[in-house]
């Protein structure tokens, strides 16, 4: 059978064993058969649905694994470069030294309910974080709607079926339903709030399949074909947009797509014929190369080649979010819709293969829509956005990230939020130019060891919005020596603070010093901390009340009429609107309803 397939004109000794070896791996990995009769037969169709599929179950698993190794060594180097110290003289500022005596007044700790009444400034903030939520969600919807609509048009069409209205409504709501997959994108739902949106798209997707069934058409047949319409893509994107991975997954899997893709590309190029199988053969053995170390050269080649492009791709999703183009928000939604319409376009290239070209219109569509609808429906952009301070306690981990992941998505359509960072949080902020920039080994200069880098750094992180409405979170990377002055800064020109001292025990002394330096600097009315039963309150009202025996000279608290420190209990069930509101109250000053502890 392979002597059928060969050149007229064989190679001899190495050569000859190379030849052969690299044209049966070449042949037995492109067409399975294992001869060039297999290859003949394969069409169009078959191609572009088998080698899209194999090029997505490789490369989502691949990326999701290459994620968290790159993750993984992101977050050693930053910890490696906060425990660096710089030269003395790339000091960016100088503590406040204490007074002499304390303030006349005592320092009293009072406890948030998070139903204290709002003035009007506090309850635009709160409306603004809520209605930004809905805002985006509501042309989000839109968006997958259009998305939908496009697709089941196009199906229909393509495979020569009319157009009926229980039909129609069945198809446009399968399409639909990466729409519910956004809701955990855009705002922090809790699992029961998951179960009531799946329990809407399921009466929803009952409502339009009963009308529908009949003898052929049962609602296992119903249940089935949603599932192979939409089970692989759902997979795969709770793949790379795993919480874990979700802040490069996009990135990653764009770069692994295109890799190999390049695979795909060099190996069928050099399938193609069979005097391409021989001249690639000869050329292997040339190079002293045995048939399978030809086949992976071929491969490696094709990988690297689409590889530059991917990382060009890259490159250029980096100057895109630095020009605001696109946010972070927008990038891991966008690979979400894009990763359904190559799944769809699989299937609906047994209609024909220009029929592949569908799906990608319905992205576009999609893409449409929202573009469209964020430019027309612009918040109020008259209002000044606040800068929200964010510390917390490093050791805090996985609840940290909870924490932020909870209040985030709804305060940054009420302002920025600026904080030092950390280990717990290093790997869910990180922005797409900052990991380009760890990519090509320019970590160092994401971190502030003089006071133009941080100048540079604050002009960075000006309030400004994103196209999709949303402020920004600006990371601080400080050495170990600069965080200090780094803290007095942000302190000093941010409208309130939110500290999380949840685990604050006696062995956190950075806290405590953090503690002190806010009473320093920052009214106390636009200061809120965070508190739970894991929080040691003996110590931590001893650390407030010993930062406020020696508060300094120049402190905005020093006179403070009733000086009070508000905290917040935080449920062990995650964050509440109550924290939304608490912050907004802070930002504006201090809420008129308190209570003693």
């Amino acid at each position: 059978m392979f002597d059928a397939c060969c050149h007229p004109t064989r190679p001899s000794g190495l050569g000859r064993r190379a030849f052969v070896s690299a044209r049966v791996a070449l042949l037995n990995a492109l067409f399975a058969a294992g001869s060039a009769a297999a290859a003949e037969r394969l069409d169009a169709t078959t191609t572009i649905t088998g080698e899209l599929t194999g090029i997505l179950l490789v490369s989502v698993p691949l990326a999701f694994v290459v994620s968290i190794i790159l993750l993984a060594l992101y977050l050693r180097a930053v910890k490696r470069s906060m425990l660096r110290r710089t030269t003395p003289r790339a000091n960016v500022g100088n503590p406040i030294p204490p007074a002499s005596d304390p303030p006349s007044r005592d320092l009293r700790l009072v406890t948030l309910n998070g139903r204290e009444a709002l003035d009007d400034t506090a309850i635009r903030l709160t409306r603004r974080a809520a209605g930004g939520v809905r805002r985006t969600a509501a042309i989000t919807i839109a968006g997958g709607l259009a998305f939908a609509m496009v697709m089941t048009l196009s199906y229909l069409i393509a495979n020569g079926i009319p157009v009926l209205p229980f039909r129609f409504l069945y198809l446009a709501v399968s399409y639909a339903w990466p729409i519910v997959l956004t809701v955990g994108l855009v705002a922090c739902i809790s699992w029961r709030g998951w179960l009531a949106v799946l329990a809407c798209y399921a009466a929803v997707f009952a409502a339009v399949v009963i009308p529908s069934l009949n003898e052929k058409f049962t609602p296992l047949a119903a249940c089935l074909a949603w599932i192979i319409q939409n089970g692989p893509a759902t997979i795969l994107v709770l793949v790379f947009l795993a919480r874990p991975v979700r802040a490069v997954g996009p990135m990653v899997m764009a770069f692994m797509f295109a890799a190999i893709s390049g695979v795909s590309v060099a190996v069928h190029a050099v399938g193609a014929t069979e005097e391409r199988i021989a001249w690639v053969a000869n050329a292997g053995g040339t190079l002293g190369l045995d048939g399978r170390q030809t086949f992976i050269a071929v491969m490696l080649i094709g990988f690297v080649l689409l590889g530059i492009a991917g990382w060009f791709i890259l490159r250029l999703i980096g100057r895109m979010y630095q020009n605001r183009r696109i946010s972070d928000q927008t990038l891991m939604i966008d690979s979400l819709w894009l990763m359904f319409a190559i799944n769809h376009g699989i299937d609906m290239v047994f209609a024909g293969p220009v029929w592949f070209l569908a799906p990608l219109g319905a992205f576009a569509a999609y893409k449409f829509v929202t573009w469209g609808l964020f430019t027309l429906v612009r918040p109020d952009d008259d209002r000044v956005p606040v800068d929200l301070l964010l510390l917390r306690v490093f050791s805090l981990g996985k609840r940290s990230e909870r924490l932020f992941n909870g209040f985030a998505k709804s305060w940054q359509h009420a302002g920025t939020i600026r904080m030092i960072a950390g280990p717990d949080l290093a790997t869910t902020t990180i922005e797409p130019h900052e990991f380009l920039g760890f990519l090509t080994g320019q970590i160092d200069r994401s971190f502030i060891d003089s006071p133009k880098t941080l100048d540079r750094r604050l002009a960075e992180t000006e309030p400004h919005r994103d196209r999709d409405g949303r402020y920004r979170v600006g990371d601080f990377f400080c050495h170990d020596d600069t965080w200090k002055a780094v803290l007095h800064r942000l302190a000093d020109e941010s409208q309130a603070v939110l500290m999380d001292l949840r685990g604050f025990t006696q062995r956190h002394k950075g806290c405590a010093f953090e503690i002190h330096e806010l009473l320093n600097v920052v009214p106390l009315g636009r200061i809120v901390l965070v508190v739970d039963a894991t929080t040691d309150h003996p110590f931590l009202r001893e650390t407030l009340l010993q930062s406020w025996k020696t508060l300094a000279t120049g402190s905005p608290n020093r006179h403070e009429f009733e000086p009070r420190v508000r905290l917040f209990p935080l449920a062990t069930r995650g964050p509440t609107p109550g924290l939304i509101r608490a912050i907004a109250a802070a930002a504006d000053g201090p809420p008129a309803d308190l209570t003693r502890p």
